[in-house]
Parts: C-alpha cells; structure tokens; sequence
C-alpha cells in the first residue's frame, strides 16, 4: 500500500506524530497522584527521620542517634 504512492510521506509522518502524541496523552491520563504515603530516611549522623502523610496531614518523628 505504501510502495504503490497513495499516501506520501508527510501525510504517513502526521499520522504517525499524531498517534505518538495519543499515546502520550493516554499514558500520561493515567498516572494518580499519591497523596497517602510513609518516608523513611537515615540521616548521615545516624538519625532515623520518619514522615507520614495522610489525608493532608503530615507528621515528622526523628530518633537520636545511637552512640
């Protein structure tokens, strides 16, 4: 179909940058943002820095050290 001229090539490169922009569209639709989550971090002084986010509230807890 294509070697015998019916479509040329710029009418097959804004079919196929259109389907690009489809696909990234539609992966893009289907990331969710997290809202709900726990981090957990150790500081290079040995601390253990714990934060928990949930429901738009945030709480930080730090260990001491172990000496």
């Amino acid at each position: 179909m294509l070697l015998e001229g019916r479509y040329s090539p710029r009418c097959i490169r804004h079919l196929l940058v259109a389907l690009t922009i489809f696909w990234w569209m539609s992966a893009l639709a289907r990331f969710e943002e997290i809202t709900d989550f726990i981090s957990i971090n150790t500081l290079p002084d040995g601390e253990v820095e714990t934060r928990i986010y949930y429901k738009g509230v945030v709480a930080k807890e730090t260990t001491t050290a172990k000496k």
